[in-house]
């Protein structure tokens, strides 16, 4: 793409480039843009792009979770090898708690719940929830009303490749922009990864709360989002939605909550 300077000042490439939310020793943590590739594909994914704005650092950068093309938000980096470890092993044993939200055109079947089961290679692009449970994909989830449309927020408890995509039309309300699940045309797909919390226990300096809230993209409900993550939350380590099982989450270390 040729370089155009938008009306913030910013070029279309530095748009694509990862923002730095949160940095120290052991981990740097971005919000990636919507429509920019973990890996580089046709252009620099977000990985490279992240290197390069940091070319005068020598440090090798690793990655320990990923974000689909079309999803945008939170997106972890270490620095090092043990660091790393670390985050994987967080990740692994739900210490590290991940919150996204997302947007449907249409009403899903329920309006709360914990969605439970395996996923397996479909059409296409497309993964499918089936009814067997050997290995499952678990996802807790809220939705309400917003902006004439449905509003989700997210709590997965496994990472698996399309997992809230595949949520989210499972229950009959495809994320809007998700032309792979059949969601409503958009101009991006509206899932985002809007908040973190890695707990000091892991050993990666004192416990990392962030709040990044969707900033590209005309159906998201703002108002709503602020109502449920406000800025002061990423300063509250206490436990988060007490009043909502569903998604309450505390810096300890996590017990199995799949069920």
């Amino acid at each position: 793409d040729d370089e155009v300077t938008t009306s913030s000042g910013t070029t279309r490439e530095n748009a694509k480039t990862p923002r730095v939310l949160y940095e120290n020793d052991a981990v740097v943590i971005v919000n990636k843009p919507p429509g920019v590739s973990f890996h580089s594909e046709f252009e620099p994914g977000a990985l490279a792009r992240l290197r390069a704005s940091r070319d005068a650092r020598e440090e090798r950068l690793r990655a320990v979770h990923r974000l689909d093309k079309g999803t945008s938000g939170t997106l972890v980096f270490a620095k090092t090898a043990d660091a790393a470890k670390k985050l994987s092993d967080g990740f692994a044993t739900r210490a590290i708690v991940k919150y996204y939200v997302g947007i449907s055109g249409k009403k899903p079947k329920k309006k709360m719940g914990t969605v439970t089961g395996d996923m397996a290679r479909a059409r296409r692009k497309a993964y499918k929830l089936t009814n067997t449970k050997d290995n499952p994909a678990v996802t807790k989830f809220v939705s309400f009303g917003a902006k004439g449309r449905r509003m989700f927020i997210f709590r997965p408890l496994t990472g698996k490749t399309h997992q809230l995509r595949v949520c989210a039309k499972s229950l009959g309300a495809p994320l809007l922009g998700d032309d792979v699940y059949s969601g409503a045309v958009a101009e991006r797909c509206y899932l985002h990864a809007c908040a973190i919390r890695i707990p000091e226990s892991l050993g990666l300096g004192p416990a990392i709360q962030i709040i990044c809230s969707p900033d590209e993209g005309e159906a998201w409900d703002l108002e709503a989002f602020e109502r449920h993550f406000p800025s002061a939350l990423a300063k509250d380590s206490g436990a988060w939605f007490d009043d909502q099982p569903l998604l309450r989450s505390t810096l300890e270390a996590m017990t199995d909550e799949s069920s």
